[in-house]
C-alpha cells in the first residue's frame, strides 16, 4: 500500500506541471456511509451458458450491500480510508446452466478492509467541482452461508455425503465438522472468511460546503482456502474463487480541511444556505 501510495504521488508531480490540477493541497477528512446494490458471482445460478463478467448477471438475484468508512485524503492526489460493509446475498440454479442440479443458498457477510485512493480527476459541470477517484486495499471477509439442494423425489433434507457427492472431490469445504443443519430453515449452515482484495472507481461532488453525494463501483477478488465457499460450495466447473461486485450511492460528510472544489467560483454559489450571505 505504502508503495502504491508512493507511486501515485510522482505521478502526481507531474500532472501539477502540467497543469491539470490547479488546487490547494490541504489534507482533509471525511466520513461515509452508503448503499446499493450486489451480485455475488458464485457456483450457483448465474447464466445459462458458460461465461463469466456481467454477462453472468442475474438482475432477480441482486441483493444490499451497505457501508460506513473514514477517509483521509493527504492532498488532492491521494489518501486512504477504513470501511466496514455489510453484505447480503443470495441465488439458485433456477434457469441456469445447471437448472437440473437445484441448489439454493443465502448468504450474509462482514468485510473489513483499508484501501488507498487516487484521485486522479477534477472537472466541472456547471458551478459544481466534482472529482473522479480510483481504489485498492485489502480486506477480509467474514460470511455466514446456508444452502440447500433438492434433487427431486430425494426431497430437500439429504445426508452431506450426498450433497457433497455432486461436488468435486478436492474442493470440499475445507472444515467438514462446522456445517450444521438448521431444522427451521431446512437448509444447511456454514460460517468462515476469506480474504479479499477490493478495488473500483468512484466519483463525489459536492451539494453544501460539507457534504457530498456520490457513487462508486467495486470488485472483490478473494483468496484463500476458503475464499470459494460464500455459497456454501465449490464444484467441478469452478474455476474461480466467489467474488462480488457492489454499487454503491454515498454520502460524504466533511469533518475538517478545506472543500477546495470551492476555490474558483467563491462559496457565494451556496448563498441559498446562508440566506443570501456572501
Amino acid at each position: 500500500m505504502f508503495f502504491m501510495a508512493a507511486a501515485l504521488s510522482v505521478g502526481n508531480l507531474s500532472a501539477r506541471k502540467s497543469g491539470l490540477h490547479k488546487f490547494t493541497s490541504d489534507a482533509k477528512d471525511f466520513l461515509n456511509i452508503g448503499v446499493g446494490p450486489n451480485y455475488m458471482f458464485a457456483d450457483l445460478g448465474g447464466a445459462d451458458f458458460q461465461n463469466m463478467w456481467f454477462t453472468d448477471w442475474d438482475l432477480e438475484y441482486t441483493r444490499p450491500s451497505a457501508f460506513v468508512g473514514y477517509e483521509h485524503a493527504f492532498n488532492n492526489y491521494v489518501g486512504t480510508r477504513a470501511q466496514l460493509v455489510y453484505n447480503m446475498f443470495g441465488g439458485n440454479d433456477d434457469n441456469s446452466r445447471n437448472e437440473y442440479r437445484q441448489f439454493e443458498y443465502k448468504s450474509n457477510s462482514v468485510e473489513l478492509s483499508i484501501q488507498a485512493l487516487y484521485y486522479f480527476f477534477r472537472g466541472n459541470w456547471g458551478r459544481t467541482t466534482y472529482e473522479l477517484f480510483l481504489y485498492a486495499g485489502i480486506g477480509y471477509n467474514w460470511y455466514w452461508t446456508k444452502w440447500a439442494c433438492d434433487l427431486g423425489d430425494k426431497g430437500i433434507q439429504q445426508n452431506r455425503n450426498d450433497i457433497q457427492g455432486n461436488l468435486h472431490p478436492d474442493k470440499k469445504i475445507p472444515n467438514q465438522d462446522a456445517v450444521e443443519w438448521s431444522e427451521e430453515d431446512k437448509m444447511y449452515k456454514y460460517h468462515s472468511g476469506a480474504w479479499e482484495i477490493p478495488f473500483g472507481i468512484g466519483i463525489r461532488f459536492p451539494v453544501t460546503p460539507r457534504l457530498n453525494l456520490g457513487a462508486d463501483f467495486g470488485w472483490r477478488y478473494a483468496f484463500g482456502s476458503h475464499s470459494d465457499f460464500m455459497d456454501g460450495i465449490s464444484t467441478w466447473w469452478s474455476n474461480m474463487n466467489d467474488t462480488y461486485a457492489t454499487l454503491m450511492f454515498t454520502l460524504s460528510y466533511r469533518l475538517q480541511g478545506n472543500q477546495d472544489c470551492y476555490a474558483k467560483y467563491g462559496r457565494g454559489q451556496f448563498r441559498h444556505f446562508n440566506h443570501g450571505r456572501r
